[in-house]
């Protein structure tokens, strides 16, 4: 009877090693190596039959290492994914700064006894998702305001550029028109200091009568929105061109009959 279950034990362990070497030997003629999974199932196998055969001893070594192994793989694994989040909250925690509820935080884990330092670390990944929600909102506002200043700005410079070109037109016909009437006309004598200010006068005098016309002393906010209305409608460039045309034509031919008048009794001498 010993002799048989000697025999029994050295046939399951040669049936063991020939299916390991087996399928070592078809990975090498081409066949896919197994996995380490395919070799702790090869090993769990071969253990159960070990153990069916009278090998109990070499069964349970066999699982216990298969166990273990697969006990710490399991332990990586998670580690690294533990890890992995940990590095994602630390980054987190550099872009949004520290949690603001910390003190609060310290104090739940004060009244919680034991239990404390588990919901201050929930309670702090919580306030750091928080807070980058918030930022995330404030970063998203501040991209609309900056896109409607960016637009603003965008039809200044387009109206800056319009007016640039009016102006720019404005300069070259009026210096054609200057130096053709300078040439043409003996009047390019210079002029007194009163011409200048009878020009301002009557372009201020223009104003102040729209002005006046236009605003009311009601009260402070009434005068105010009448004061802007007056800027945004008579105030215009176009408008200040036109009444300082007008002046000047004024006040030139004003200057003329005086002129005039004062050679009238030298010609008749």
């Amino acid at each position: 009877l010993q002799q048989r279950q000697v025999s029994g034990q050295h046939s399951s362990r040669s049936r063991a090693l020939q299916a390991s070497g087996g399928s070592a030997g078809g990975g090498r003629s081409g066949h896919r190596s197994p996995s380490l999974s395919d070799r702790e199932d090869m090993l769990l196998d071969s253990s159960n039959s070990g153990g069916a055969g009278g090998g109990g001893d070499f069964s349970h070594d066999s699982a216990a290492l298969v166990k273990d192994r697969r006990r710490e793989l399991h332990t990586q694994a998670e580690q690294k994914r533990r890890d992995a989040i940990k590095q994602g909250y630390d980054k987190l925690y550099e872009l949004v700064g520290a949690a603001p509820s910390a003190s609060a935080a310290g104090g739940a884990a004060a009244a919680g006894g034991g239990s404390g330092e588990t919901n201050a670390k929930s309670l702090s990944k919580a306030s750091i998702l928080q807070r980058s929600i918030r930022h995330m909102e404030h970063l998203a506002k501040q991209k609309e305001l900056q896109e409607r200043e960016l637009d603003k700005l965008h039809k200044e410079v387009m109206a800056l550029k319009i007016m640039k070109m009016n102006y720019e037109h404005f300069v070259s016909s009026a210096g054609a028109s200057g130096g053709a009437a300078a040439a043409s006309s003996p009047q390019s004598q210079p002029l007194p200091e009163q011409v200048k200010f009878s020009v301002f006068q009557s372009v201020m005098d223009q104003l102040f009568a729209g002005f006046d016309r236009s605003t009311s002393a009601g009260s402070f906010a009434e005068l105010s929105g009448c004061v802007i209305t007056w800027l945004e409608e008579q105030c215009r460039p176009q408008t200040v061109h036109e009444l300082s045309v007008q002046a000047l034509q004024q006040v030139l031919t004003q200057y003329s009959q005086q002129q005039q008048g004062r050679q009238a009794p030298g010609n008749r001498l």
